[in-house]
This record gives structure tokens, sequence and C-alpha cells, in this order.
């Protein structure tokens, strides 16, 4: 039998082999076309029909138009109708103090306070740099007015606007009650960096470290409590990011994740390409101690990515409730007039693939917070009234052991 093809047989493979991969380049570049085509008529159409309401609006409209509040309310219903909670148009001035907020400072009244069953609000934490610490505020004191307005008399989101939002160097009247007496100090505004990480010995083994946010000052406050956690000889730390709404700074959410684990991948990105790229990679460096991560429902965004990431460790546990499902990546895209578009462009993964979004992170030990429980995020939680730290608790005791 002749094992040798034919000089024409071998040709006439070769012309059914070219012919074979240019109708498929064809197909493919005929569907590319006709969806290019789509999109062009589906651009076309809209461009139409607002063109077509525009005109209607000014022909027969009757009131004035604000010309700036109705570019800025197109571009917002624009990107509204993407239906994606995660992308929004901002504008210049949104952009500046979502930038002012990334940065970790604050503009703050100089304390920390909490909504009391009564009612009234709480102060938990008065800051030594501040004017409410020179005027006598301390930790304990109920605030019974704001301003003169009493506290019941308003929403609890009114009353939270009143005390987060002020301008540096001007006063507020806070009316307080101690020991069943009142008292009315004025306190200046200041600016000062965001406490986002709080560390509390729980006992001689471990240290509790909750963290509020994720902001680019962070990180650096993370690692001032990883190193008070080791100056206390600490043999494990739970991490509490629950009601944590993720931040908008990844790098920080990494950066703090790099200090724990080993060399490699740490966080990769899938485009809408399909495209898998790695955003962040882990050096050598790493530490070892057991890791219990608290999460609930209100744990969103990059607070997620850090308890899926960490979750990917052999020596570390979830406690609590399913997060949020919020697991993609956003760019900010910047327009000429200033304003831009914090559009989303990717969904997260850990190092071995695992996404999140749209289903959180799921806890290894599921744990309900009860009916009414409040989340303190100023103060070390307790046992008897936080049933998700009580298991947390018992489970870095075991690991311990």
């Amino acid at each position: 039998m002749n094992k040798h093809l034919s000089v024409g047989v071998a040709t006439a493979l070769i012309l059914l082999a070219i012919a074979a991969t240019f109708t498929v380049t064809m197909i493919f570049a005929m569907n590319l076309f006709d969806s290019k085509v789509l999109n062009v008529k589906e651009r076309a159409a809209m461009y139409d029909k607002l063109n077509e309401l525009d005109v209607a609006v000014r022909q027969d409209f009757c009131y004035d138009i604000d010309e700036v509040e109705l570019t800025d309310s197109i571009a917002r219903g624009y990107i509204n109708g993407l239906q994606d909670e995660n992308s929004e148009y901002l504008t210049a001035e949104e952009i500046s103090e979502r930038k002012n907020s990334a940065n970790g400072m604050e503009t703050t009244l100089g304390f920390e306070y909490r909504r009391e069953s009564s009612g009234y609000v709480g102060i938990s934490k008065v800051y030594e740099d501040s004017t409410a610490y020179t005027v006598g505020l301390a930790a304990g004191d109920i605030i019974v007015k704001i301003n003169d307005i009493d506290v019941l008399s308003v929403d609890y989101e009114q009353v939270c606007n009143m005390l987060s939002n002020g301008i540096i160097g001007e006063k507020t009247s806070i009316t307080y009650s101690r020991d069943q007496r009142e008292n009315t100090v004025d306190v200046t505004w200041i600016s000062r960096e965001y406490d986002t990480v709080l560390g509390y010995s729980i006992d001689s083994s471990v240290y509790y470290i909750r963290i509020n946010d994720f902001k680019e000052t962070t990180a650096s406050q993370f690692a001032e409590e990883i190193a008070k956690a080791k100056d206390k000889s600490a043999k494990g730390i739970i991490f509490d990011i629950r009601d944590n709404d993720g931040g908008i700074s990844i790098k920080t959410a990494a950066d703090m994740l790099d200090m724990f684990m080993p060399a490699g991948t740490l966080v990769v990105g899938r485009y809408n390409d399909g495209v898998e790229k790695v955003l962040y990679t882990s050096d050598a460096e790493t530490n070892e101690l057991p890791i219990v991560v608290l999460i609930d429902e209100n744990t969103q965004g990059f607070a997620e990515l850090f308890a899926a990431v960490m979750s990917d460790k052999s020596n570390c546990s979830c406690v609590g409730k399913t997060t949020a499902g919020s697991g993609t990546l956003q760019s900010l895209v910047q327009l000429t007039d200033g304003s831009g578009v914090n559009l989303t462009v990717a969904i997260l993964q850990t190092a071995n693939g695992t996404e999140f979004d749209n289903v959180g992170v799921k806890p290894d030990y599921e744990v309900d917070a009860g009916e009414g429980f409040v989340l303190d995020t100023t103060a070390a939680p307790t046992e008897t009234n936080d049933p998700q730290f009580k298991k947390a608790l018992e489970l870095m005791n075991a690991m311990l052991k």
C-alpha cells in the first residue's frame, strides 16, 4: 500500500483547508459586521428619539429649562438605563467629593455617635484633637438637641446629616445630658483622618479588628492594628467587616490582603471580552495566624472581596450571613466638562477563580444576628449581645486548642 499522498491529493487538501478557513473567517466577519450595523442602527434610533423629544419639549414646554440640570439628568438617565446599580453618573462636584472621601479625611465635630434605644444619640468616642474634647464632651453623653432642634423631633437620617455635614471652622450647638443634667456647648467642625480600623484585645490570645471602610488610609491603619496584635502576642485574629459597604479603593483591600496571603495572584478581573487579567498579586511575606471573618448581608463590594480571598486560606473561616453579592470593579471615565461615569468594567474573582457577584460570599458557619440587633461599629462586641461574634470567638478558641 502506497503511504505517500499524490501531489494532486495534497494540493486538494490544502485548497480545502484554505476554503474552510476562508469560510469560517467570512462567517465571523459577517456576524461581527451585522452586530456592528445593528449597534449603529440602535444608536441612531436612540439619538433620533432624543432629538424628537427635545424638539417637542422646546416647542411646547411652558416653563424655563435649566440646561445644566437637563444635561446632567440625560446623562444620569442613560447610565440608569444600564440597570447596573454600581455604575453611576457623577457631576464634577460629585467627583471632587468622591476623591475627598477616598483620601480618608472627614469633616467632623470631633466625636463618634450611635443611636440609643431611647431615640436620642449617644456619644461613643471623643477625639482628643477636637474642640468637642476641649469643651468637655465625653463618651456616654446623650445628645438631646442640635442647634436647638430636639433630636426626637426629626428622623435619625436627619440627625446623622446634622452631625456629619458641616463647614470646617464653623460651630454647631450641642445640648447633651449627663447624670440627668443638661448642658449646651458650641463645637467647631474640623478635618481629620477618618478612623476606618479599630482594634481591641478580647483576651490574651484573641485580637479583634473592626474594619469600617476601605479608604486610602485604611491599609496603614490596618497595619498598625496588626502590629498591636503581634505586640500583645495574639494567637488569632477576628476581622469584623459586617455593615461594611466596601468603600471605593480596591488597592487598599489588596494591600491588606497581601499581609496575609502567600506569594501569587490575589485578585483577577474578568472583562466584557472574556479576557481575565491579574489585577493584584501578593509577595512572599505572609502571616499564618488563624483567622475568623465576620460577615453579614450588609457586607458589600471590596469588603466581600476581602472575605472571599481570605476564605481561600486553610486557617480562615467566615461566620455570619451571606454577603450582598456586589463583586464588580468600577472605573471612572471623566468627560470633557469635568463630569464622569463610574462604570462597571469587570467581574472580580479570587485567585482560584471564585466569583461572588450576585451570589455573595457564603459563611462557613451561618449565624443569625437576632431580631432587633444593631451593630455598634465604634466599640468591641460582647458575647452577650452579639451571637455572631460569640460563634466567631468559640470557633477561634477551638482553632487555638
